[in-house]
């Protein structure tokens, strides 16, 4: 729920500032904050005779792997694979897109603060209320599958829509006005990011 006013202040602080370190000093100073908070303010919830001794010698990667690759688990195997592709998509989309929207599409900083805008509500509402409507009516499975799908179908549309104008006129480029609704599309896909977690807890 936080994410989507974060791009539009860090514009705002970016304008009032002239400096791109000004986001990240305010990111800074938050996170010092909330590192004080949860230092000082949040305790313990487990009760001391309740918690458990931990075994390093069992704190093993390759253990965990052996018991995923070797212990008769290759759904679990498969399982987390599939989750490390979805994330880690996601991460290097999400890592270019503020240069490629300059490059592509002369975006300002408020446009892109705008567009991310966009994306983050999307992503609420897609987890909150179309992730729930999903696993009603079709289940789990298929709704993984649904997120996947819709994922994929982002990413495509990010790379079709580019090609769809002339490149070398990025301020008037048809992408540039077909971006923010592509994002929709590609923030739909976490739908499968909660379905997966609740998969997990049963495996």
């Amino acid at each position: 729920s936080v994410f989507p006013p974060g791009p539009p202040v860090g514009g705002v602080i970016y304008n009032r500032t002239g400096m791109l370190r000004g986001p990240m000093a305010t990111s800074l100073l938050l996170n010092c904050l909330n590192l004080l908070l949860i230092t000082r303010c949040i305790h313990e919830s487990l009760p001391r005779e309740r918690r458990t001794t931990v075994d390093w010698r069992r704190a093993n990667p390759v253990g965990m792997v052996r018991f995923l690759l070797f212990g008769g688990r290759l759904y679990l195997t498969a399982f987390a694979f599939m989750s490390f592709l979805d994330t880690f998509s996601l991460q290097l989309v999400v890592t270019v897109l503020n240069s490629y929207t300059i490059v592509a599409y002369d975006f300002t900083v408020e446009l892109f603060a705008a567009a991310m805008t966009v994306f983050g509500v999307s992503l609420i509402v897609a987890s909150v209320c179309l992730m729930p409507f999903c696993v009603r009516r079709v289940g789990e499975l298929r709704t993984v599958r649904l997120g996947y799908a819709l994922s994929f179908s982002g990413v495509l549309a990010f790379g079709l829509t580019y090609y769809m104008g002339d490149a070398s006129h990025p301020s008037t480029h048809i992408g540039r006005y077909l971006f923010a609704p592509v994002a929709v599309l590609y923030a739909t896909g976490a739908i499968s990011g909660p379905t997966k977690l609740s998969i997990a807890t049963r495996c």
